[in-house]
């Protein structure tokens, strides 16, 4: 399995491996500085209410080393960088790296990530 070096991981940022995306079912994992361990994800709103309540407590300067992964081709699909810059009245603006194939797009509200997210998974 391959591995990224550890990079530093604002609370704006987090990791998604998507092990499975079928019929716009998302299930995956998040890894995030605020949580102990990564927490499982069963779908697309589940994701989002989650990031929402993780940004909650946003600091810019908060950063935690993070160590990821690569995952092997049976163990997920997919391992996205969600990065939120800005965000105001709950309209988030940001980007989205697809780690295994070096692309990175920006989205400029919470529709534009879910296409986007339906985009790189379907």
């Amino acid at each position: 399995m391959k591995s990224f070096p550890a990079f530093p991981c604002s609370v704006n940022e987090a990791i998604l491996k998507v092990s499975s995306y079928e019929d716009g079912l998302l299930i995956g994992r998040l890894i995030h500085p605020q949580l102990d361990n990564s927490k499982e994800i069963r779908s697309i709103p589940q994701l989002l209410f989650l990031l929402d309540e993780l940004l909650e407590g946003e600091s810019p300067i908060q950063y935690q080393a993070l160590h990821v992964q690569r995952c092997p081709d049976e163990a997920c699909i997919a391992t996205l960088r969600i990065r939120i810059l800005f965000r105001e009245h709950h309209s988030w603006q940001g980007t989205i790296i697809w780690e295994e194939r070096q692309r990175e797009a920006t989205f400029r509200s919470v529709l534009d990530l879910i296409y986007l997210l339906d985009e790189v998974l379907a």
